[in-house]
């Protein structure tokens, strides 16, 4: 409604939030996939009336988009797509890391401080869109930003990825290395494979912002989405990429983390660089104080994944007591399957097992036994107990 309505001269300014991109009607890059409009009888008047790219190219208002790494509905490739027909500069990006459909305060935020410009007229001295650059010489991509208000800025990440699946896309967090004002990337560019990166810039507010659903101190914009797409792509060569069984060692927390329904989920399983082979096992390890007792609940879903792929959704559950380092060792068959739903019933039946590789998003969630109160493991405060997951060799 936000992109079909935005050509209104009457309008100030508008925040698609988690939807209104182009494209819709388009399969993934080198995919047979990925389109959410299906069964279209007329394209051209598709794309003419009801695809938003029809609006887009005649909006002159500031526009600033609202999403989250790997929503399913303002997928982020088709948020650039859209930003791109656009006859003007004046738009932003702000979206949350590895989550789908869950924008969170540091987004939220940005409504606020929107409108209360444009439509109040009371300046928030919103940074633009942070400038970069991307080339690619020898096999090598060179990203580099140069975001503004630079005595606001907190941090600065730059995220990569060679997959082409935007809701179950893995974005990986290149080393950057600042230079004077600019942070810089190189980062490898394969054969026949695509490349996608963006620099999402971290920036503090003059003060602590309590929202409806919590508070902020920081809120983040994204650098441009830079993409190279190569004429011969082929998805197959991601097999030949170097592997590593290690999912993450938590030595920067939970940052390849984001907010799940109960816990914290990961799209790491989708990176093409994890050894996902099938007769590895799933290594995790907690660090447990005196007398902790935990609940850990394991969910691993291929919902968004191609159709081949879609196996359905499995769980583990297991109470985990003592104290100091504990290893739990699971095999994928140690996963048990989900309750399908009712119009996909035929098709998870006849799913086979879980199979790592397939795995879109993995799932955890840890319940003090005593207490009944779920570990929030996106607090910066807490002590994880999680120390270690990895995918070992038997």
């Amino acid at each position: 409604i936000t992109s079909m309505t935005a050509i209104d001269k009457r309008l100030k300014a508008v925040a698609p939030f988690v939807g209104g991109t182009t494209n819709r009607y388009r399969n993934f890059d080198g995919m047979d996939s990925g389109a959410d409009t299906h069964e279209v009888g007329d394209l051209k008047l598709l794309k003419n009336t009801i695809d938003p790219g029809a609006y887009w190219q005649h909006v002159r208002v500031p526009v600033m988009f609202i999403s989250s790494s790997n929503d399913q509905y303002g997928t982020l490739d088709r948020i650039y797509q859209s930003m791109d027909l656009l006859p003007h500069d004046h738009w932003l990006v702000s979206c949350n890391m590895h989550a789908q459909h869950k924008p969170q305060a540091e987004q939220w935020v940005m409504l606020n401080q929107w409108f209360k410009q444009h439509l109040a007229g009371v300046e928030q001295n919103i940074p633009p869109t942070p400038p970069s650059t991307f080339k690619i010489e020898d096999n090598t991509a060179h990203f580099s930003v140069t975001p503004t208000q630079q005595e606001r800025l907190a941090d600065v990440e730059i995220y990569y990825s060679y997959t082409t699946n935007q809701i179950t896309r893995f974005w990986k967090k290149a080393e950057a290395v600042r230079e004077a004002d600019s942070w810089k990337a190189e980062l490898p560019v394969h054969p026949k494979l695509p490349l996608y990166t963006f620099a999402l810039c971290r920036y503090r507010l003059p003060s602590e912002q309590r929202l409806e659903r919590g508070s902020t101190k920081t809120f983040t914009l994204n650098s441009y989405q830079h993409r190279h797409i190569p004429g011969d792509i082929d998805l197959t060569t991601l097999a030949e990429l170097t592997k590593s069984g290690l999912i993450d060692n938590f030595s920067d927390g939970m940052a390849q983390w984001g907010p799940g329904k109960s816990g914290v989920q990961t799209f790491k399983f989708q990176d093409p660089e994890l050894d996902t082979s099938a007769d590895n096992q799933l290594a995790i390890t907690l660090d447990l104080k005196p007398g902790q007792d935990l609940v850990i609940d394991l969910k691993a879903d291929s919902k968004y994944s191609s159709p081949e792929k879609d196996i359905g959704t499995f769980h583990y559950t297991q109470k985990v007591h003592g104290n100091g380092p504990h290893t739990i060792l699971l095999e994928a068959g140690d996963f048990t399957r989900g309750k399908a739903k009712k119009k996909k019933q035929a098709n998870i039946e006849t799913g086979g097992p879980l199979e790592w590789s397939k795995i879109s998003t993995f799932a955890i969630t840890l319940t003090d036994e005593k207490t009944q109160r779920k570990i929030n493991l996106t607090n910066p405060g807490v002590s994880w107990p999680l120390k270690r997951m990895e995918l070992v060799r038997p």
